[in-house]
């Protein structure tokens, strides 16, 4: 994807490109016979001894959201470029395709149950595409949904690779047809699973820790990183909660402005009305209004009023519930 990449601004060069390659890919990985000379290159140079076909069924599951999710990004930055969401026919389209998206999703459940795992094998990388996009859809339909997260699916993704790694050796057995036998009686069945699960995912975050321990050991620790949640305590004195949003919201002081991107680029217009001034926890007036360098009002977007929001509510349960309070709250 690198040749010509100057030129990937034009959708007449991008696209046969991507075309290009997906197909390239698709003959390389369908038709082994080069992937075996490349594995019996290795095996004599390095005594490695892989399956081309095996190699084939594995990475071809997936093959085509690949190019999916690039044709899908472009076309993203393509609806940002012609202003698409501020079209006046694009709220239609939003709530159509929400609508599309969830019978897509269910329909989706309802057709693979319907097959046995050898056919739908055959027809998952294609078919693995619109699940997928619907959810992408589904997930963005509200500032709710985008900003709720599931721990439990965050801890299994921190140790995904070593999930799918040590499954053939701590958790399946007789060829990944069967699964390891812990409790010595088939009477247990669910309590071996049970126990044989949690075994196997302790054993993979335990050996995911190790690995990031290793990897840093190797190449030395990260410069940086990502910032820190609005739900994080307040570092240094006299900081607040407030202050911790306003950074994310408007930027650190002295620096560049919108921590957050506008989700919704028609609340992003400018506008005539002002709003009215607020006073925060120190008294001081803030303004939740924004002038920008044209002169024009920009109301403020929902992430803005939302993270205002909750800091306030944050602070008000501060002053209001001591620690036994927390406590009394938390256990009911």
């Amino acid at each position: 994807m690198r040749i010509g990449h100057q030129y990937n601004d034009r959708p007449l060069f991008l696209l046969p490109k991507i075309t290009i390659a997906a197909v390239l890919m698709v003959v390389f990985l369908h038709y082994t016979w080069i992937m075996d000379d490349i594995f019996n290159l290795l095996n004599t140079i390095c005594r490695i001894d892989w399956s081309a076909t095996e190699w084939s069924f594995r990475v071809t599951l997936d093959l085509f959201i690949v190019w999916a999710g690039m044709l899908t990004a472009y076309g993203y930055i393509k609806i940002k470029e012609h202003q698409i969401p501020e079209q006046r026919w694009f709220p239609g389209a939003r709530a159509a395709a929400l609508v599309v998206s969830a019978v897509v999703m269910g329909g989706y459940f309802w057709f693979e149950l319907q097959l046995d795992k050898f056919t739908y094998n055959q027809l998952h990388a294609v078919v693995s595409i619109l699940p997928i996009l619907a959810f992408v859809v589904l997930r963005n339909a509200s500032p709710v949904l985008r900003s709720s997260t599931s721990a439990v699916f965050c801890f299994i993704g921190q140790c995904s690779l070593e999930t799918f790694i040590l499954q053939f050796h701590g958790w399946l057995a007789s060829d990944t047809k069967a699964i390891l036998v812990v409790v010595p009686t088939t009477l247990w069945r669910p309590l071996n699973l049970a126990i044989s699960t949690i075994c196997f995912i302790w054993i993979s975050h335990k050996v995911a820790g190790a690995t990031n321990e290793i990897t840093e050991y190797i190449v030395g620790t990260k410069k940086g990183g990502l910032p820190a949640p609005v739900t994080a305590p307040a570092e240094g004195p006299g900081r607040t909660s407030i202050d911790v949003v306003r950074e994310v919201v408007e930027g650190p002081e002295g620096g560049m402005k919108g921590g957050i991107p506008e989700s919704i680029p028609l609340m992003n217009q400018g506008k005539p009305e002002i709003l009215e001034n607020q006073e925060d926890e120190r008294g001081t007036s803030s303004r939740l209004q924004e002038v920008l360098q044209d002169g024009n009002e920009r109301r403020p977007s929902w992430p803005e009023v939302c993270s205002f929001s909750s800091a306030h509510f944050v602070l008000y349960l501060e002053s209001r519930l001591t620690y036994s309070g927390w406590l009394r709250l938390l256990v009911r």
